[in-house]
C-alpha cells in the first residue's frame, strides 16, 4: 500500500518514531515558550509592573499578555502600569484584594472593566485612560483617582462600591449608556460627547460640581438626582427626576422633556463677581 507515492514499507519504524518525537518536541516547546502567543485569559501569579518579563511578577512565566487578552488581577497581587500599554487588553477584572495602579501612561480597555479590589489612577497626568466597555465597581471595590487625569468612558458606569474622581475631564462617549449604582457618584468635570446624538442617562445620585458640558444629552432618569454646581453648558439636559442647582456659576442649558415628577431646586449663592444664572 502506498501513501502519497511513498511506500511506507521503506520507512523504518525507528525513523518514523524519531520524526514524530522531534515534531512533538518542537510544537510543545513553542507553546511552553510562548504561553500567551494568542489572546487568552491571563491571571496574575504575583505582583509587578505590567510590562515586566520577570517570571511570576506579575505574569506567569514572565510573558506579557498580548493585545485582546482578558486580564484577571488576583487577590494579593498588585500590577503597576509604569509605561504605555501597547497591547491593549479586552477586559480587566480586579478581584477582591487585588490592585491595578496606573501612572501617567496610556491604558485602553476595549471591553468590560470590573473592580472588586482597587483601581488607582495616580502619579502623573500623561497618556490617556480609555474604558470602552462597561465599568462596574462592585461592593467592596474602590476606584480612586488622585491626579487630575482625563478619563473616557464608552459604556455604562455602575458604582456599588467607592468611586472617587479627580478634577480632570471625564468624557462619556457611548450612546444609550447609564450612570448609576447603589452608591452616589461625584464627577467634578463631566462631558457628554459621542458619535452622533449620544444620550447618557443618570439613574442614581450624580454630582457634577465644576463643569457639565458636551454637545450631546444627559438625561436625568426617574427617581434619579442630579446635583449641578459651577458651569453647565451641555447642549441638552432632560429631566424626569430631581435636579439641584447650587453654587456660583452660569447655567445656559435648556431643560426639556419634563414630566410630572420634575423637581428643580435652585440655591442661589449670589456673588457680584460670579452671579448664578439659570436659563430654563
Amino acid at each position: 500500500m502506498k501513501i502519497s507515492n511513498i511506500n511506507i514499507n521503506k520507512i523504518s519504524l525507528k525513523k518514523a518514531f524519531m520524526l514524530l518525537t522531534a515534531t512533538l518536541f518542537i510544537i510543545g516547546g513553542f507553546f511552553v515558550a510562548t504561553p500567551h502567543a494568542f489572546a487568552a485569559t491571563v491571571t496574575t501569579a504575583g505582583s509587578g509592573n505590567w510590562n515586566s518579563t520577570t517570571v511570576n511578577a506579575p505574569w506567569p512565566l514572565g510573558t506579557v499578555p498580548v493585545a485582546g487578552s482578558d486580564i484577571i488581577i488576583a487577590n494579593g497581587n498588585t500590577v503597576t502600569v509604569t509605561a504605555n500599554i501597547a497591547n491593549s487588553p479586552a477586559t480587566i477584572t480586579i478581584n477582591s484584594g487585588g490592585q491595578l495602579t496606573v501612572g501617567g501612561f496610556t491604558l485602553a480597555v476595549s471591553g468590560a472593566t470590573t473592580v472588586s479590589g482597587t483601581l488607582a489612577i495616580t502619579t502623573g497626568t500623561g497618556g490617556t485612560k480609555t474604558f470602552t466597555g462597561n465599568v462596574t465597581i462592585n461592593s467592596g471595590g474602590v476606584w480612586n483617582e488622585t491626579v487630575a487625569e482625563a478619563v473616557t468612558f464608552g459604556g455604562n458606569l455602575q458604582n456599588d462600591g467607592i468611586f472617587t474622581a479627580s478634577t480632570g475631564a471625564h468624557t462619556f462617549s457611548g450612546n444609550g449608556k447609564t450612570i448609576g449604582g447603589t452608591n452616589a457618584i461625584a464627577i467634578p468635570s463631566l462631558t457628554i460627547t459621542g458619535t452622533g446624538a449620544s444620550i447618557v442617562t443618570n439613574n442614581g445620585v450624580l454630582t457634577v460640581s465644576t463643569t457639565l458640558a458636551g454637545a450631546d444629552t444627559l438625561a436625568n432618569g426617574s427617581n434619579a438626582t442630579l446635583n449641578i454646581g459651577g458651569t453647565s453648558s451641555i447642549t441638552t439636559l432632560t429631566n424626569a427626576g430631581t435636579i439641584s442647582r447650587t453654587g456660583t456659576g452660569t447655567t445656559t442649558t435648556a431643560l426639556a422633556n419634563f414630566t410630572k415628577a420634575l423637581l428643580i431646586s435652585v440655591v442661589l449663592e449670589q456673588s457680584p463677581a460670579s452671579p448664578t444664572t439659570l436659563v430654563v
